[in-house]
């Protein structure tokens, strides 16, 4: 299959097209020829410096022209003049080449210093016609064009790439869900609990607890994006061999489409949690003991012998965590504790 150079060389009737970036730093990004300038050349090129020489690119990327369509060297430069100049003397016939013409431009990217795009004709050939200059701006056109969507998709993907770097960084499995409910993503936690067959699995495109009655209350959760003011679910989760975890479900939605994230987060409640319940919703050092039993599971009765104060005072400081923390059960509670991320508290 030809190549762009060489669809471009063929399209304009040359012998030879270029299609050139260079980065902010010099360094060059892009090249694609079709003949001119073989591998040797471009090292004579840049390391002995004929690249000061080239009158060419001083036509193409001066600032008066950069971005302003194509246009023929022999506007700037004759071709008898060029004849007589040591780029072309020392540097074209050098390697036996007689390259006296170019028609090109050069355009300015984001990504890039310059992008060139030119074709050449032999020092002796018919010079480049009004006919010819129109064809190449509109190849121009659509080269460009194409440099733009590839910077574009450059870009996307060192963001991609970065993101995935920081969610695989992280000590949680997170994974992120496309609107069939189907996996798109998952970070290395997350692989790494289904490879060891804990807590989930990623069989078949799907996330799924290894636990049947606490999956389908994951499966609840992650079908619940679909209606409206659907608020996904938090819970505790344990698995086969005694470890628990916490299961955040988050509803996503971006452009009209839904989706989800489901967090696994090591199911210990930390030390401190206690000490955030007091910093999120005012509740004192004994009414956060509390909120504490209530999510392990211990009833006010239990509470009243653990902490050595009677039913009565654990029954109020239940109703005060209530109102502090604007529920009203104790399942509600546990998923508020569940909830809280394991974040070191200020």
């Amino acid at each position: 299959m030809a190549t762009l150079p060489q669809r471009i060389a063929d399209e304009m009737g040359t012998r030879s097209a270029l299609i050139q970036a260079w980065g902010r730093d010099g360094s060059v990004r892009l090249l694609h020829s079709n003949s001119y300038y073989s591998d040797e050349m471009l090292h004579h090129y840049v390391v002995e410096g004929f690249n000061r020489l080239d009158h060419w690119a001083e036509v193409l990327f001066h600032p008066d022209r950069l971005n302003k369509g194509v246009a023929r060297s022999t506007e700037f430069i004759s071709a008898e003049a060029h004849q007589k100049t040591d780029f072309y003397n020392e540097f074209f016939r050098r390697f036996g080449d007689d390259t006296g013409q170019c028609l090109g431009g050069g355009f300015s990217f984001p990504q890039d210093s310059a992008l060139g795009i030119a074709v050449h004709r032999g020092i002796d050939e018919p010079e480049f016609d009004t006919n010819h200059v129109t064809r190449m701006q509109e190849i121009a056109g659509h080269v460009t064009r194409m440099m733009r969507a590839r910077d574009q998709m450059h870009g996307a993907r060192l963001h991609s790439e970065l993101l995935e770097a920081s969610l695989d960084n992280m000590g949680a499995a997170i994974v992120m869900l496309d609107a069939s409910g189907k996996v798109n993503f998952a970070n290395a936690k997350a692989h790494e609990l289904d490879e060891r067959s804990e807590c989930i699995s990623l069989a078949g495109g799907r996330v799924m607890l290894r636990s049947s009655r606490e999956n389908q209350r994951l499966q609840a959760a992650i079908a619940s994006r679909h209606r409206v003011g659907g608020s996904g679910d938090a819970f505790a989760c344990c698995a086969d061999r005694g470890q628990s975890w916490r299961i955040h479900v988050l509803p996503c939605q971006r452009g009209g489409v839904s989706g989800c994230m489901v967090i696994v987060e090591n199911g210990d409640i930390p030390l401190d949690m206690g000490r955030r319940l007091q910093l999120l919703y005012g509740l004192s050092p004994a009414e956060s003991r509390v909120a504490m039993g209530i999510a392990e599971g211990q009833s006010a009765a239990e509470l009243a012998s653990t902490l050595l104060v009677s039913p009565a005072t654990v029954r109020t400081q239940i109703r005060h965590v209530f109102e502090k923390t604007q529920i009203s059960k104790a399942t509600q509670l546990s998923r508020l504790i569940a909830s809280l991320p394991q974040v070191s508290a200020v």
